[in-house]
């Protein structure tokens, strides 16, 4: 059996919301501009889902990492303080 290299132990989840959350650095964007933006995630070998997407934006509004424009549903960094 080959060893286990650090990318196998990759947490999937947690890549793909540093990618969401890198996007959300620079202006107001929609879910399909952050897929758009971020595309394919060599460390994943896939793009994210808009289903993932939405799930993993809505659990950083809760912790104050992002929010969204009740108006133009557009998602932006959160004013969180770390």
């Amino acid at each position: 059996m080959a060893k286990r290299t650090e990318i196998d132990y990759t947490v999937e989840k947690t890549v793909e919301t540093m990618k969401i959350l890198e996007v959300l650095e620079f202006e107001p964007v929609s879910i399909d501009k952050i897929i758009e933006r971020i595309g394919n995630i060599p460390s994943l070998n896939r793009k994210l889902k808009a289903d993932a997407t939405r799930r993993i934006l809505i659990t950083l509004k809760l912790l104050g990492y992002a929010n969204q424009d009740e108006k133009t549903k557009f998602w932006a960094k959160g004013l969180k303080k770390v």
